[in-house]
């Protein structure tokens, strides 16, 4: 009894190494073994135990909602939030931030699943306890507030409310690049981030000059952080130059493009190679985007090519990976000739 505690937390601990590696069944057996003990633990005393609880909870969500599993995830997710809520009231100021942040996931969960209104709803609780928690102590809870602007602007342009989204987004903004300014190390990957989401935005809008300031923003600050944590930046860096190749494509600027596409491939393929589960599916996007660059520009050969690679890669994850699902669909009845 008096170590379990312990065992639970490196557990949960586990579950996240894993799941981080890829190592789904490894990271599932982990969290569960967590939340067996918790749940034990919570029973016999609930006032020190139910804060893990409500964390396993929220932890086991977010895994089964990557994997698909969209009832399991549901479930531990509405398990967090009604522990979270229960906590909150009696001791606010020790578990608002707790309920904040599993509401907001829960916008994530239900913005996925196409529940906009339930969405939405989440979204804003959890960014009217974060503006609280903000104004009361903002050096730290600012971060916080960033972020959930930065998921409203991502709900709202995906509802075609553009202006909404734009003041979200660039609320974000202006929050992070105050805190990057002050703390470079913690907050460059979140404005990094927010600048890649702007550059999405405005390249949708047409606003092309803004969108390829935001792009490049992006771009300069993943390079500088990816020069000196690769492991943690490249996959981010990949996914910039990938949106930097689709929007010169999209102006007709082949050579800028194909030369952000090769980029993107480099790092997308040495991530592979290392952690084939974790990055293949992102590999077999960046296949698929240059098979469509060649076909527009008429090379044929290198589009068939390309065009295999992500076939091959997109067949292989098509059960659990969305995005993969989708290339399969659209190169199976070219491969099946």
């Amino acid at each position: 009894m008096v170590y379990e505690p312990d065992l639970a937390d490196i557990y949960n601990n586990l579950g996240a190494f894993y799941r981080q590696d890829g190592r789904r069944q490894e990271a599932e057996d982990h969290y569960q073994k967590s939340r067996e003990l918790y749940e034990r633990l919570a029973k016999a005393q609930p006032a020190v135990y139910e804060p893990d609880l409500a964390m396993i909870y929220n932890n086991l969500g977010n895994f089964y909602s990557d994997d698909g599993r969209r009832q399991e995830a549901e479930d531990h997710y509405q398990k967090s939030r009604e522990l979270y809520e229960r906590l909150a009231k009696e001791q606010p100021a020790v578990y608002e931030p707790g309920l904040a942040m599993i509401y907001n996931n829960l916008g994530v969960f239900y913005s996925e699943d196409g529940r906009r209104q339930e969405a939405e709803e989440c979204y804003q609780k959890s960014l009217e306890i974060r503006r609280r928690l903000a104004q009361a102590q903002p050096a730290v809870y600012k971060s916080d507030l960033a972020g959930i602007y930065n998921n409203l602007g991502i709900f709202y342009a995906q509802d075609g409310r553009r202006q909404e989204a734009e003041d979200h987004y660039q609320k974000s903004r202006e929050l992070y690049e105050r805190l990057a300014k002050a703390q470079p190390a913690v907050y460059e990957p979140d404005l990094a981030d927010i600048y890649n989401n702007l550059g999405l935005f405005y390249g949708d809008d047409g606003r092309r000059q803004e969108a390829e300031d935001h792009y490049q923003k992006s771009r300069e600050l993943y390079e500088r952080l990816a020069k000196v944590q690769p492991a943690v930046y490249e996959p981010a860096l990949a996914d910039i130059y990938n949106n930097l190749g689709n929007f010169y494509q999209k102006d007709g600027r082949r050579q800028e493009a194909e030369d952000h596409y090769k980029k993107s491939l480099e790092i997308r393929r040495r991530l592979a190679q290392t952690q084939p589960a974790v990055y293949e599916p992102a590999l077999a996007r960046g296949y698929y985007n240059f098979g469509v660059f060649y076909c527009t520009g008429d090379c044929w050969e290198e589009a068939a090519e390309n065009f295999a690679k992500a076939y091959a890669l997109a067949q292989k994850y098509r059960t659990v990976n969305p995005i993969c699902a989708h290339i399969y669909e659209q190169l199976n009845k070219l491969f099946k000739k």
